[in-house]
């Protein structure tokens, strides 16, 4: 039984494979009062929607995309049969929330794939670090016209974007306050989620927004060090960005 190399993070297929039926595959047949033994399932997709109950699909109801390994030459519109391949990877549902958490697995030639990406809200975390990169491009065109001030409440508001998308994928509701949020990353960043100087530029234009913004006191910042600030806050958006992922592409 095999995992895909690109499943994301590797478990033991046969154990995932038991905890999918147990968990969700089981209760749905039983639920829908079927009379189908576990080997004789061809596909599953269990999806997790943030903030709903799981939907549970079963065989025909399944659509699924893969990568394959062709072991002859296949021309274009081709129809393929199961000896025409023999490797299978990067297997994902076609049609799924793209905020949605999913796992599935497929029975083809008596070999037995499991897939899941449990991230949830990546589409929500999208559009955040889509916005995180306007406010990061504000808070440079603010650090060369010398807009000190702007370009660290600029250069925050990006920073604490990119740390919201990351929230996300595993909270549905993450704190909107922000020493929650600070406090937050920076166990994220002592855990090794993220690298630590991610954590160090969040923390040191968050001690600064407020002079930055309300003017209370006075700003101590550098130009230069701000400049290397945001140089971070754009590796932190980059880094978001990659454990965000892709898309799933839709079917041609």
């Amino acid at each position: 039984m095999e995992a895909p190399p690109d499943a994301g993070e590797q478990l033991d297929a046969s154990l995932l494979l038991s905890q999918i039926y147990d968990l969700w595959v089981g209760p749905e047949v039983q639920r829908r009062g079927l009379a189908i033994a576990p080997e004789h399932l061809s596909k599953a997709l269990v999806v997790m929607p943030p903030g709903s109950p799981v939907t549970v699909f079963l065989d025909d109801e399944v659509s699924l995309l893969a990568s394959v390994r062709a072991t002859r030459s296949i021309a274009e519109g081709e129809a393929v049969r199961l000896q025409d391949f023999d490797d299978l990877r990067d297997l994902q549902p076609t049609e799924v929330d793209p905020d949605a958490g999913w796992v599935c697995f497929a029975r083809i030639a008596n070999r037995t794939y499991v897939a899941f990406d449990f991230r949830r809200n990546r589409e929500k975390a999208r559009r955040k670090l889509a916005r995180a990169q306007e406010y990061l491009a504000e808070a440079r065109s603010a650090l060369e016209a010398g807009r000190l001030a702007p370009a660290v409440d600029a250069g925050h508001a990006a920073a604490e974007l990119a740390v919201t998308a990351q929230m996300l994928l595993i909270d549905d509701a993450p704190p909107r306050d922000h020493p929650a949020r600070r406090r937050w990353f920076a166990d994220w960043t002592k855990l090794g989620n993220a690298p630590k100087e991610h954590g160090h530029a969040f923390a040191y234009l968050s001690a600064r927004r407020g002079p930055a913004r309300y003017a209370d006191v006075t700003l101590k910042v550098k130009r230069a060090h701000l400049s290397k600030m945001l140089d971070i806050v754009e590796e932190t958006i980059g880094h978001a960005r990659a454990r965000v992922g892709d898309r799933i592409p839709s079917p041609s």
